[in-house]
């Protein structure tokens, strides 16, 4: 499959933190939020979000869809609407957006 390297991890090497040591917690290498009662228990690092992209692209191979829920239906009557001028530009996203789901082939159950 070759060498993923992180976008992220290319920039964090030119790019100064803006961050100040105390937003954040290191533990074993790994950032984590330092936030009393944070609910995502995960590293919050660069690896971190590297695994997520990788797990969502393995999962959507997998399943050959972004969704394996009967949805075409809800998709159709635009329930699930989905505005451009609420997904950020390709430059300012850090994850993938929903804007492309309904562009997928009509195989769902």
């Amino acid at each position: 499959m070759g060498c993923i390297v992180s976008k992220l991890k290319r920039e964090s090497k030119t790019m100064s933190s803006q961050a100040t040591q105390s937003e954040f917690q290191y533990r074993d290498g790994r950032r984590f939020h330092n936030t009393e009662g944070a609910i995502y228990p995960m590293p919050n690092d660069e690896d971190e979000q590297d695994r997520l992209h990788l797990q969502h692209f393995l999962m959507r191979y997998l399943w050959q869809s972004n969704f394996s829920a009967p949805i075409n239906h809800i998709l159709d009557q635009q329930v699930v609407a989905v505005s451009h001028d609420t997904i950020p530009s390709r430059g300012n996203a850090i994850g993938t957006t929903g804007a492309y789901m309904r562009n997928d082939d009509q195989n769902q159950c």
